[in-house]
């Protein structure tokens, strides 16, 4: 009878041994994020610093070191958050360009990443790209949107599994 206890403790450490892990690997917590890409609208507000100003002898203005201080609302809570974007621009009479870096940042993680678009008079608005890389729980998620107006900024966007293109990609150079 001892020995048959013995036998039966064996065969059971043996499953034990092999079932455990199968176990403990379905008890793992998901992922916050999903990995599905995901659709995003929503509204950005911003308060903007223009930085140092330059009107050149060829007539462009020139803003550099600008700032912009945002809250970007979106029906998705990864992507909701406070924005804090550098910001340079180059204007002509007709409209100009943009371009900087910076980060959406909530209790999830940051979306890092950079940005280019126009500048137009108030009645057209801004049309502006950004791809940002996703970090903490967001890690391994990229978040490209768009956004349009003259303030508050209307967002459309993607949050999608993997790094944004590289630059010669979205950019064509």
């Amino acid at each position: 009878m001892r020995r048959l206890w013995v036998t039966d403790a064996v065969i059971v450490l043996c499953l034990a041994s092999w079932a455990l892990p199968a176990l403990a690997q379905e008890a793992s917590p998901t992922p916050v994020h999903d990995a599905a890409p995901a659709f995003v609208t929503g509204i950005e507000h911003c308060s903007i610093d223009t930085g140092t100003t330059d009107t050149g002898a060829d007539g462009v203005m020139r803003y550099r070191g600008g700032w912009a201080t945002c809250t970007h609302e979106a029906d998705d809570p990864r992507v909701s958050g406070a924005v804090d974007y550098s910001w340079d621009a180059d204007l002509w009479p007709a409209g100009g360009v943009q371009w900087g870096a910076g980060t959406i940042s909530n209790d999830g993680g940051t979306w890092e990443g950079t940005y280019a678009g126009v500048v137009s008079d108030p009645t057209q608005g801004d049309v502006i790209t950004f791809w940002l890389k996703g970090t903490g729980d967001y890690a391994g998620l990229s978040y490209y949107y768009r956004v349009t107006g003259s303030g508050p900024w209307e967002v459309t966007g993607l949050i999608f599994p993997g790094d944004p293109p590289a630059p010669s990609l979205r950019t064509g150079e």
